[in-house]
């Protein structure tokens, strides 16, 4: 049964094989194996199904007793890396069902587990696991600090735990008695980078597939293999991960120049677009990665995703799966190479016509959308004017209306005044009269 395209990416499976992978730091020389697992989906199948296949999958794989000790290994790279996020905020981020984490694990066949241990798939509860985190909260250390033994060299990683108890479960008793180390997965777990993809849908026309870069981190020990670099280098090869038209991440405030070199973006406006996507941690800054049309994955091999599960399940063994990434010879890669930038060009080109296209149905709606409103403007600012000059005619009318009851009231006055005084003038003249007629009264009676 031939493989799906989408299961030949990481997101497509939960289990898979990325590739071997050298580092080198002056004469030393890391060779590695590069895992992809998506652990919160396969935990729901060991705990639900008892799929005892794909947690002796997993065993085998990542030299682990039990399925959880990857699970606590992983976490505790993250909370010694990056203490400020937290050890919750890191559990609920590596176990969600849509996270993938990439794992980097040192070559190492000489560890051998034991089958027959029984995985404790009850610890990630609230009463052992987040339960025993939320009892360390208020201490100022990590509580993964005994985890690792990053020294500088090798003698550490040859100390073996003398502990034979085998009943301890779930992480409270994985660190308290060491057994995490006894399963040897933080001797070999040196990196680990945890992702989603999700979509954004801001307007119609402007869907995006994004991928969530949430946490990303190297042990300190390893630091200087440019280890860091290659994990962003895959996480932005599109035949890993797909197409997607961003990478977005939350970047601590120490690691920004680290990201910066490699193209990702702090610009705020455009970093406005994604502020929904992801988590905002304590001091960090909102980045963004924008691929270009041409681009290179800057490896040394391109990259053939394995999808573990499926292989197995199409009777493949996993040491053919782990033992098939080598080295491509010259005429065999001079002869595909051809065929593969003629394809590759043909596709970018694709998605170049694809975007302007998107881009001229973009601002043709903005031109619609801005005529829209020009046109609604027009009519309110028409409206508001007739509104306001009615309003004009109004006041002159009312203005008019208002000097001829001002002239009529001063005429009304002027024409009581003119009453009062002839009133008086009257009166004065009766006045007389009456005077003249004493006065001749008064005459005649003296003569007589």
């Amino acid at each position: 049964m031939e493989l799906s395209k989408k299961s030949k990416i990481l997101f497509g499976s939960e289990l898979g094989f990325v590739r071997k992978a050298e580092f080198r730091k002056n004469d030393h020389i890391l060779k590695t194996h590069v895992y992809s697992i998506r652990l919160g989906k396969l935990f729901d199948q060991i705990v639900n199904k008892s799929n005892n296949e794909k947690r002796n999958l997993i065993r085998r794989i990542f030299k682990v007793n039990r399925f959880n000790d990857l699970k606590h290994a992983i976490a505790g790279i993250y909370d010694v890396s990056l203490p400020d996020i937290g050890a919750r905020a890191i559990y609920e981020c590596i176990c969600s069902q849509k996270a993938f984490t990439i794992c980097i694990l040192k070559e190492n066949d000489d560890i051998i587990c034991d089958d027959d241990v029984d995985d404790d798939i009850d610890c990630y509860s609230e009463d052992d696991c987040l339960g025993s985190i939320e009892e360390n909260m208020n201490e100022n250390q990590s509580f993964f600090r005994d985890l690792f033994s990053d020294v500088s060299g090798e003698e550490g990683e040859d100390e073996e735990d003398n502990d034979t108890d085998t009943d301890t479960k779930g992480l409270k008793s994985f660190l308290a008695r060491n057994k995490i180390k006894r399963a040897h997965i933080t001797k070999n777990l040196i990196a680990c980078a945890t992702l989603e993809r999700v979509s954004t849908f801001q307007l119609p026309g402007q869907d995006e597939w994004v991928i969530d870069l949430q946490l990303l981190a190297v042990r300190n020990k390893y630091r200087g293999f440019s280890i860091g670099k290659y994990l962003i280098n895959l996480i932005q090869n599109h035949d890993l991960v797909g197409n997607y038209d961003a990478i977005v991440t939350c970047s601590d405030n120490n690691a920004i120049k680290f990201y910066e070199k490699y193209a990702f973006s702090s610009d705020p406006i455009l970093n406005s677009k994604y502020s929904h996507v992801g988590d905002i941690w304590t001091d960090a800054t909102k980045m963004c990665y924008i691929p270009p049309y041409f681009s290179s994955n800057g490896l040394d091999l391109s990259i053939q995703f394995k999808p573990i599960i499926s292989e197995i399940e199409n009777e493949v063994k996993l040491d053919e799966i782990l033992e098939s990434d080598t080295q491509l010879g010259i005429q065999d890669i001079m002869s595909n190479e051809t065929e593969d930038e003629s394809s590759k060009f043909i596709a970018e080109l694709t998605n170049m016509e694809r975007d302007y296209k998107r881009w001229q149905k973009l601002m043709f709606s903005s031109y619609q959308f801005q005529s829209k409103l020009f046109f609604k403007f027009k009519q309110e600012i028409l409206t508001l004017k007739a509104n306001l000059c009615a309003k004009n005619s109004l006041i002159e009318d009312l203005k008019i209306k208002n000097d001829i009851l001002t002239k009529n009231n001063r005429l009304l006055k002027l024409k009581i005044d003119d009453l009062e005084t002839k009133k008086e003038f009257s009166n004065l003249k009766k006045n007389d009269e009456c005077s003249n007629i004493q006065i001749s009264d008064y005459e005649l009676s003296i003569n007589d």
